[in-house]
């Protein structure tokens, strides 16, 4: 217990002196002198806080829905019509929705965000969708991206959002704590050749939980692949930030046929746990937020 205790205290000392250090950087000259490292992390955090508070407040044009902001996760490329056509109904009282940059593409699941009869964005003849081209200018479709991916995130339409470092740092740090271990980040980021996974993808994970620090959703909308094999279960970054965040936000998890599932933590996928994933040292399952 001594040691996982201290394999805590390593990695978040080790976000701080990371976010310490670049506040460093940033306070050149005389704009902070007489504040230590803590105070400088403690002012950096406050303004961040205060902006992010500020953001919020001015991204609705309209007054707020029963469930805004809303967040949506999935595959990108398994997503069914059904599956889409589904949650974008189940978001129809929503004004405002945020997801993670990926393209608004027909397989993915922010092709959510362009069908139905009430869709976020409009869908052009060519069954593409222009993205952040708002078919209501009143409801807002937030992409976040993380600052290597910037040019991934909508280019026709705002609002959209680039994280900054110091997010991944806290981010980081957070997912760690709940996974009770830093394995995640060797088994995300590992190639598996045999399976063609390219690795490289605790970025991912990471834009996730900063993205739910930004935002923080009333409920998070997962257009689930129930095809997944269960090899592929440890590299799944959707139910990397489920198992990590589902005690925490309310999760509706919608199957390929567009029903709503409840997830059954007796079983996989859902019994899984950080250990037997690799993700860290947690034994327990994750209890879902009713």
């Amino acid at each position: 217990m001594a040691a996982l205790k201290c394999r805590h205290m390593t990695a978040f000392v080790f976000a701080l002196l990371l976010v310490t250090g670049t506040l460093a950087e940033e306070c050149l000259g005389n704009q902070c002198q007489g504040q230590d490292e803590t105070s400088l992390f403690q002012t950096k955090l406050d303004v961040s806080q205060r902006n992010q508070r500020a953001e919020k407040h001015t991204v609705s044009e309209q007054p707020p829905g029963p469930m805004d902001p809303a967040r949506i996760i999935g595959s990108t490329t398994t997503i069914t019509d059904k599956q889409a056509v589904a949650v974008s109904d189940m978001l129809d009282d929503c004004n405002e929705v945020h997801w993670d940059g990926d393209s608004v593409s027909e397989g993915s699941f922010a092709a959510a965000l362009g069908v139905g009869d009430k869709p976020f964005i409009k869908k052009d003849m060519a069954n593409q969708y222009a993205e952040g081209d708002l078919a209501s200018p009143g409801r807002r479709a937030v992409a976040h991206c993380s600052v290597p991916n910037k040019d991934y995130c909508p280019k026709n339409g705002n609002p959209f959002q680039i994280m900054t470092d110091m997010q991944f740092i806290l981010a980081s740090a957070d997912v760690t704590t709940r996974m009770e271990g830093m394995g995640w980040m060797d088994v995300l980021d590992t190639p598996i050749p045999a399976r063609k996974y390219k690795g490289n993808s605790a970025q991912y994970l990471k834009l996730a939980a900063a993205d739910l620090e930004a935002a923080p959703p009333k409920e998070v909308f997962w257009l689930y692949d129930d095809t997944r094999a269960p090899e592929t279960y440890p590299q799944w970054v959707s139910l990397a930030e489920w198992y990590a965040y589902c005690d925490k936000y309310l999760y509706k998890i919608v199957n390929h046929a567009g029903e709503v599932i409840e997830p059954d933590t007796s079983k996989p996928p859902f019994s899984v746990t950080a250990k037997s994933m690799g993700w860290g040292d947690k034994v327990s399952t994750c209890q879902p937020m009713m």
